[in-house]
């Protein structure tokens, strides 16, 4: 069976909200492997209205929309680490791990988008191999 998947090529946003730091990662999948493509914060002053700072965000995530073009965007952490209450450094560990790098952000944001990232691509492959699954098991 062929590594190559209907997912191929698929560009996945990671996002990891937040009003001051507002972490993103780009994740994808290529040949059966995750690579990162791109990874940061997105930062806004906390001098200025919290209206403010939401439309400075809104700002900042549509540039980045229209500079990557992701085909995907996904939220939760769970599937990265096997468990939902993972240390900081387990989650870098993993993403580490499963993007087969050592370079990695020094923002616990970035490091929370990329897993995010991460996440969609593997809820995409576990939703791949459901389908194809049989529908019914005969004894």
């Amino acid at each position: 069976m062929s590594s190559v998947t209907a997912s191929d090529g698929l560009l996945v946003l990671g996002v990891d909200p937040g009003l001051a730091d507002t972490g993103y990662g780009a994740v994808r999948r290529q040949n059966g492997r995750l690579t990162m493509v791109t990874c940061g914060t997105l930062k806004t002053p906390a001098n200025l209205s919290e209206p403010k700072r939401l439309a400075i965000l809104a700002r900042q995530l549509r540039a980045l929309i229209a500079e990557l073009h992701p085909q995907a965007a996904a939220l939760v952490k769970l599937s990265v680490t096997g468990y939902g209450a993972a240390t900081k450094g387990q989650m870098l560990k993993m993403v580490q791990s499963l993007l087969a790098t050592r370079e990695l952000p020094r923002s616990d944001d970035a490091i929370d988008a990329l897993a995010i990232a991460i996440c969609h691509h593997h809820s995409g492959r576990l939703r791949t191999i459901i389908s194809r699954a049989p529908t019914s098991v005969h004894a």
